[in-house]
């Protein structure tokens, strides 16, 4: 370099300028990062050189170069294809340019990070038990420039670093999961920390989607207190659990027997039984269940007194009254002489009462039954006769005596309950009831509606209908004997089930004209009745039927379209869909001058055809002989004949 220097009068600065320009070299990139196994170039420029300059790469240290080099004037271009790692250090780019020398250094990095990390473990863990997830990045370089981060959201959990020399790099992560962690994500990053590689390169993500299983907990449990009887209960129950539980309800009736199982499912609804109704989750965790107690509300019912040996007795006579009543809770009773009281039961299903027959107990009893939730009384009128009032009796041949003394016989008969209401698969029991035998009784059973006998199991005084179906319902009969004298005593069985067998019936088609009338009959089973709506599809139009008919007066074109008929009662519904079409009659439009005149023309020409070949025929017969003359001449092969002369 040879400055310049030029002074110039009268001021204080120097300007240097630069005459003489020096040979120069430069490498691109200035801080070359190769990706291994991709393509990696250098460009090693000259400038300055008015020669041809001679342009050579030497690495330092004991590398060979292996790279291909291409010299076009000023530029040198050398290619790594592939980039290895021999190729990471130092790299001189020499050029002479007639007497200078002059070289440009460089360092080559290089890098390799093909892969994103791997999250190896089990995703699917167990509440509470210590579990353990490891992330790996292999064939990467250099290895002590990477980082590995465990995050949860931004919040990193645990970092581990690469060591110098490694291929891989591997970090676990043990954690005891909770159940609110169940559905978060767990990261693992991976950094590259090298300066000068893009941003795209430097960071990768992998992430794991944590799912914790635990054992149910039923966290509710509707819990109706007390319910009338013969409604339909409905009780809800939820739990949470992973994998999601079963729900499964059983029954335990007040006081006795083994659970029974009533459904599956969030929601249970049966006709109301009292006890215990327990709602259980359970899934391949664990199990957990709660438990509700109804109790089955009904005021007193089938209430009953019984006077023996029957309401006109005589002085000195035993007369026991007998007080019965069903409801719950039990209630209580109480016995009445003319409104004062002579005995009470607060929780015996019955209660008995007996006095020798006095004249003065001609009166008024009364059996009153009671619960918190109602009241029923009967009353019984009982008349004694005094033993003098015999005496002056005229015997008639014993008729007045006989008359008072040989009444009726005392046998009576009750079935208890009077009136039975169960569900579907549940039990029945009717117990037969008999008073006024000095022996045992002989019973029997039958049904009324469908008559017959019942079938088994029954024991005499009881019988048990156990897996109730619609198809028993009806009536039941229980007769006793005693002494050739027979008393029946009646029940009648209710059987709650959802609407089944239904029918729609469209009367007179489902395929009518306009101004018809379509009645559309209903017909379905159930228990309660089940109620009946008709609903047209297209713009929800419901109609509502107690008896199942539907009359479509006059129906239009509008009436045409796809019905849904919906059977409903508390424990079901049954659908049935129909499609009614109503067509329009066709009118008729006169016809137009040109379909009359064409016809009429056609027929005139045809008559007028008619005549000509009646005339030639009749011509062609005086002559003994006639021809059929093609208009055009046939084609060849297809001539036709001269026809027989006659």
């Amino acid at each position: 370099m040879r400055p310049l220097v030029c002074f110039f009068s009268g001021a204080l600065m120097w300007w240097w300028w630069r005459c003489v320009h020096g040979l120069r070299v430069d490498i691109s990139p200035g801080r070359p990062l190769f990706k291994l196994g991709e393509r990696g170039q250098l460009w090693c420029s000259v400038s300055e050189c008015a020669a041809a300059p001679v342009v050579s790469w030497t690495p330092l240290g004991d590398r060979p170069l292996d790279a291909d080099v291409e010299t076009r004037g000023l530029l040198s271009l050398l290619t790594f294809d592939p980039v290895e790692m021999q190729h990471e250090g130092p790299l001189l780019c020499k050029v002479t340019c007639g007497e200078q020398r002059k070289h440009a250094k460089t360092h080559v990095g290089l890098y390799a990070f093909p892969s994103d990390p791997v999250i190896l473990g089990h995703d699917t863990v167990r509440e509470g038990e210590e579990s353990t997830l490891t992330c790996e990045v292999r064939d990467l370089y250099p290895a002590e420039m990477l980082t590995l981060d465990w995050l949860r959201g931004e919040q990193v959990l645990r970092s581990v670093a690469g060591e110098a020399g490694a291929t891989a790099v591997r970090s676990t992560y043990g954690f005891t999961p909770r159940r609110a962690e169940s559905g978060q994500n767990l990261t693992c990053r991976a950094t590259l920390e090298l300066r000068d590689l893009m941003p795209r390169e430097r960071t990768r993500l992998v992430h794991a989607r944590i799912r914790v299983t635990f054992a149910p907990v039923v966290t509710a449990l509707s819990d109706p207190g007390a319910v009338p009887s013969g409604s339909v209960l409905v009780l809800k129950c939820s739990a949470a659990g992973d994998p999601p539980p079963v729900l499964t309800w059983t029954f335990r009736p007040e006081g006795r027997g083994a659970p029974q199982v009533k459904g599956h499912g969030g929601e249970l609804a049966l006709v109301a039984q009292e006890g215990e109704y327990r709602c259980e989750a359970h899934n391949q965790e664990g199990k957990d269940s709660k438990a509700v107690r109804v109790q089955v509300y009904a005021p007193p019912s089938n209430t009953s007194m019984w006077v023996h040996p029957g309401q006109e007795v005589l002085e000195g006579q035993r007369v026991t009254f007998v007080c019965r009543s069903d409801g719950a809770p039990p209630p209580s009773l109480v016995l009445r002489r003319d409104g004062a009281e002579l005995q009470v039961s607060d929780t015996a299903p019955s209660l008995t009462f007996s006095l020798m027959a006095q004249p003065q107990d001609s009166a008024h009893y009364q059996c009153a039954a009671a619960n918190a939730f109602g009241t029923q009384r009967v009353t019984r009128r009982v008349a004694v006769t005094a033993v003098n009032q015999l005496t002056i009796c005229r015997w008639r041949g014993g008729v007045v005596v006989v008359v008072r003394l040989c009444e009726a016989h005392p046998l009576r008969v009750e079935v208890r309950p009077q009136v039975a209401s169960a569900a579907v698969n549940s039990a029945v029991l009717l117990t037969c009831e008999c008073w006024g035998c000095s022996s045992p009784p002989t019973l029997t059973w039958t049904r009324t509606a469908p008559s017959g006998a019942v079938p088994p199991p029954q024991e005499e005084s009881r019988l048990v209908l156990r897996d109730v179906q619609p198809r028993d319902r009806g009536g039941y009969v229980c007769r006793a004997t005693c002494d050739n004298v027979t008393r029946s005593g009646r029940a009648t069985v209710h059987v709650y089930s959802p609407p089944r067998n239904t029918t729609v019936l469209v009367l007179p088609s489902a395929s009518v004209s306009a101004g018809q009338n379509v009645t559309v009959l209903c017909r379905s089973g159930g228990f309660p009745p089940p109620g009946v709506v008709l609903r047209k599809v297209s713009d929800g139009t419901e109609r509502r039927s107690a008896d199942g008919i539907f009359p479509l007066v006059n129906v239009t074109a509008r009436d045409s379209g796809l019905y849904r008929v919906n059977a409903t009662n508390d424990l079901g519904h049954q659908v049935r869909v129909f499609r009614l079409n109503v067509t329009e009659p066709s009118v008729m439009t006169p016809p137009t001058l040109t379909a009359v005149l064409v016809p009429a023309t056609v027929g005139a020409v045809g008559l007028a055809a008619a005549a000509l070949v009646l005339d030639y025929l009749r011509r062609s017969k005086k002559k003994r002989s006639y021809r059929l003359t093609p208009s055009e001449p046939p084609a060849e092969g297809h001539a036709l004949s001269a026809a027989p002369t006659l």
